[in-house]
């Protein structure tokens, strides 16, 4: 699956395809029971993979992603209307109405057709994904007194961290929920200490964190997520975090940082962009309602 998307990226296409860290942080901390919502295609005379479709409910959503070879590529509009009617069975089961899609790149103008021949409409809600250079100079972090930008040390830390992004995100959830599934995910094998970036305030709360993920065949980096705790911002650690993020990415071989923003937040789009970054493009979401006539 991974390679797909590494493949996909170096393909240069109007087709937008997710970070492989992406990937890893959908499975392996955001679902984390994703084994029967995977299905897959592949090669029937030697069993490579072609493409995958990923069903996530708790969105009402599915993913296609496929091969960038040309006689892959054949295939994935019939997968993507494939995927659309079983996501519309899977959520008129549990009495939902809408299915919908993301990660369409606003230059994928072969999907976008497909998509609204069969009534799909975009949302307004869309992302913005941003790029900059690690070619040039990397300013160097500036942190408030005593306070001190370091990795995460180790699972006996998975509360700290914990709290920082329940607080950060206002998370629904109960704590002790919350801590279980941070710690489900610093067990397992997409989690990196190392890639766990945080700024320890004077009373060792962890005031900021992010985790940054690498394409190591296309060097490019990503943050995801970012977040300061709503008691220390304004600070500048978020600032700092990010360049400590963008000195690290640099150092282990990555060209190009990337970050992805929601069309709602102006004021996260208006950060990045102050610490460098710039829009490339958008991607879109599409939904249709009426699940019953999904297809034509």
């Amino acid at each position: 699956m991974r390679r797909i998307l590494v493949a996909g990226r170096m393909a240069c296409s109007p087709t937008y395809y997710i970070h492989p860290g992406d990937l890893d942080w959908w499975l392996f901390y955001l679902d984390q029971d994703w084994r029967d919502r995977i299905h897959i295609l592949e090669n029937d005379l030697d069993g490579r993979l072609l493409g995958w479709v990923l069903f996530s409910p708790r969105f009402n959503a599915f993913d296609v992603f496929v091969d960038p070879d040309p006689v892959c590529q054949a295939q994935r509009l019939e997968l993507f209307t494939w995927a659309a009617e079983q996501m519309a069975g899977r959520i008129q089961a549990s009495g939902r109405l809408v299915v919908r899609t993301m990660w369409i790149s606003e230059h994928d103008v072969q999907l976008i057709a497909h998509l609204e021949s069969r009534g799909f409409k975009r949302d307004e809600y869309h992302m913005i994904y941003l790029e900059q250079s690690l070619t040039g100079p990397i300013s160097q972090p500036q942190l408030p007194q005593n306070y001190r930008l370091r990795h995460v040390a180790g699972e006996h830390e998975a509360e700290l961290r914990a709290r920082a992004s329940h607080a950060t995100f206002q998370s629904p959830k109960p704590f002790a929920q919350y801590l279980a599934g941070y710690r489900r995910f610093m067990r397992s094998p997409a989690y990196a200490l190392d890639r766990d970036l945080v700024v320890e305030a004077p009373d060792g709360q962890f005031a900021a964190f992010c985790i940054f993920w690498l394409d190591d065949v296309n060097r490019v980096g990503y943050f995801e997520p970012v977040g300061v705790h709503p008691d220390f911002r304004r600070q500048g650690l978020g600032t700092a975090l990010i360049q400590e993020g963008l000195r690290q990415m640099k150092e282990r071989g990555m060209g190009v940082a990337s970050v992805c923003v929601e069309s709602d937040n102006p004021s996260a789009q208006k950060f990045y962009e102050s610490v460098g970054f710039g829009q490339v493009h958008r991607i879109f979401t599409y939904q249709k309602e009426n699940c019953g006539t999904l297809v034509a």
